[in-house]
């Protein structure tokens, strides 16, 4: 299985087909198993690369504190070392702010930018917002493994007949290493590039599920801060919706992609 030495750790990747360079971010606690259906599917046009970030997968797990930067600095080292001058690069949730921070810190590396079902902002506005936040992480904190698995997994994929999908997530959940887990979780607090959108100059792609975590109007919000971006919503999905509905999000993505050509 191939890793390469990137800022310190040994950081598993995958590279399938030829062609355009295209980069896929996963979200907290997921890791390369979780793109299968967009692996089967992209290589027939484009040269996809997937990695496990650090602490995910079979990446390694150095203790925190992570951050965003970090990750986004670990992403454009891999690409430097696979001499990947530029690429359309996307990413869910926790992988989405990685992009948008990407597309801030390294403009150079990202020919386009596909951000699905996160914020550009997780900064607390108020005290009632960042008392909820500090409940979330205590109890977080506290929260059997097992039992975090099965609450997400229910989440994400609710409907009755994604019994088998809830089953291999919480399998490839509970592979995390929770320490790992919880400095990954933290990145995500107080982090923020809403001030810096309007630099972001190439085309970019956001995509909201309907039911996602965070609601449609704060994506549009930041959509109108990007130059060259458009906002796409999937109906009916919720925050997986990769998994969830692999095939709207693939074909959604690959429209966008072939407009770039």
């Amino acid at each position: 299985m191939p890793h390469i030495k990137i800022n310190g750790i040994n950081t598993y990747y995958e590279i399938t087909g030829s062609g355009e360079p295209l980069v896929f971010v996963h979200g907290l606690g997921s890791c390369t198993l979780d793109w299968e259906y967009q692996v089967e599917f992209f290589p027939r046009n484009y040269q996809v690369i997937t990695y496990d970030l650090r602490g995910h997968g079979r990446t390694d797990k150095p203790a925190g504190p992570y951050t965003i930067k970090l990750f986004s600095a670990d992403t454009a080292a891999l690409l430097q070392a696979l001499d990947i001058r530029n690429a359309h690069i996307g990413g869910i949730s926790l992988g989405g702010m990685i992009v948008l921070q990407l597309a801030v810190d390294e403009p150079q590396l990202i020919q386009s930018a596909i951000i699905t079902n996160c914020l550009a902002s997780t900064i607390a506005k108020n005290f009632r917002i960042r008392l909820e936040l500090m409940k979330r992480r205590i109890i977080f904190k506290i929260m059997p493994f097992a039992k975090k698995a099965e609450i997400i997994a229910q989440t994400i994929l609710p409907e009755a007949q994604m019994k088998e999908q809830r089953k291999i997530f919480v399998s490839r959940f509970m592979a995390n290493d929770p320490a790992a887990y919880y400095s990954a979780f933290l990145s995500v607090m107080n982090w923020s590039v809403a001030e810096r959108l309007g630099n972001i100059k190439c085309p970019a792609l956001v995509i909201s599920s309907e039911f996602d975590n965070t609601p449609v109007a704060a994506k549009e919000a930041y959509v109108k801060l990007m130059p060259q971006a458009r906002l796409a919503v999937v109906k009916g999905a919720r925050h997986g919706l990769t998994i969830e509905y692999p095939q709207k999000f693939n074909d959604v993505v690959m429209e966008f992609l072939e407009q770039q050509k």
